[in-house]
């Protein structure tokens, strides 16, 4: 294969996983008049993932939430407890759709 084909195969991959990443979308769901502020502590809730969360199918995907997740609530000011009783307890799920 030329190198101007690949080239232009590698453009297209990757204008194409753009695109598909521009029509993600992120819901999350708490208890809106939920006062977080006495808590300082949290940790992932052990999950048993079901046949269709595809989060437990695919690992990569699994970290990169989970690392974005600990980011924003370090950013807010919570510590990850892993070995203690934390404040609450944070459970994700992914699923997705072919349009």
């Amino acid at each position: 294969m030329k190198s101007t084909t690949k080239a232009i195969l590698a453009a297209l991959l990757v204008f194409g996983l753009g695109s598909a990443i521009a029509f993600a979308e992120t819901k999350s769901d708490y208890e809106r008049g939920f006062d977080f502020s006495k808590f300082r502590t949290w940790d992932f809730k052990q999950q048993a993932r079901m046949p269709h969360d595809q989060l437990g199918a695919n690992s990569m995907w699994e970290k990169r939430i989970r690392q974005a997740i600990e980011t924003d609530l370090q950013h807010q000011g919570y510590e990850r407890d892993a070995k203690r009783a934390p404040g609450f307890l944070v459970a994700s799920y992914m699923g997705a759709r072919r349009q």
